[in-house]
């Protein structure tokens, strides 16, 4: 069966480029230059997957679009990167979006569906690509960056490790120790004292309320440690 790709916006070096990398892998490319080209051209021919152009000015209606109608992938990337370390899971057919770090700030802040996306993927998918999500929070564990809603929100290392922990299964009481020795690993002062994580959930739990929201993110199970509300 031949592996069609769309690619939207790509310059036409570029293109070439990102055409001898997809045909050692017997994937052909269809290029198109806008959003509304490429959802024109779906009913002509079956993708495996689309490649976006961070350069693509109206790429919002081809979000909506595949969002709403189509179950293959949008990969949103820069002109510099052909998109070949992604061949795997877009040949497979994953049902995702891959954002290129360098701008998943920027792609976030623009494009809230694709966190809506996010949230939506099944929990196998979320955990192989690094994505941690509960309610309006969506941590990217592999690019050590969280959002709450499409605001980015800044810890430090150890409240960032000490939060994945909790979300990693949400629900679950984890202790003092079992939190801090997560952020510090094994190597830790054997010290440890409750007042210390307490310092570090007091911080996370104010850098989560985005604008006064009224949202906690995190209880207390008094004498033990934490756990991520439900």
């Amino acid at each position: 069966m031949e592996n069609w790709v769309l690619v939207v916006g790509y310059d036409s070096q570029h293109l070439e480029l990102a055409r001898k990398d997809w045909a050692n892998l017997n994937v052909t490319l269809d290029a198109v230059d806008t959003a509304t080209e490429a959802i024109e051209q779906f009913p002509k021919r079956q993708y495996s997957a689309v490649i976006a152009s961070y350069d693509v000015s109206d790429i919002a209606p081809l979000i909506a679009f595949m969002g709403g109608t189509k179950q293959i992938p949008l990969v949103v990337l820069s002109q510099d990167d052909t998109g070949t370390d992604f061949a795997e899971k877009i040949i497979r057919n994953a049902d995702t979006f891959i954002i290129d770090p360098d701008r998943l700030i920027d792609s976030i802040k623009k494009n809230k569906g694709i966190i809506e996306r996010l949230a939506q993927m099944s929990p196998h998918t979320r955990k192989s690509l690094g994505i941690i999500t509960h309610r309006d929070i969506f941590m990217f564990v592999d690019y050590r960056k969280i959002f709450v809603r499409d605001t980015e929100v800044i810890l430090t290392n150890s409240d960032f490790d000490i939060l994945q922990l909790l979300l990693s299964q949400a629900g679950r009481v984890f202790t003092y120790e079992q939190l801090y020795l997560f952020a510090y690993g094994e190597d830790a002062p054997v010290e440890i004292t409750a007042n210390a994580v307490r310092c570090h959930i007091c911080r996370i739990r104010q850098r989560l309320r985005i604008s006064h929201d009224p949202d906690n993110y995190i209880d207390t199970v008094r004498s033990i440690g934490y756990r991520i509300a439900m």
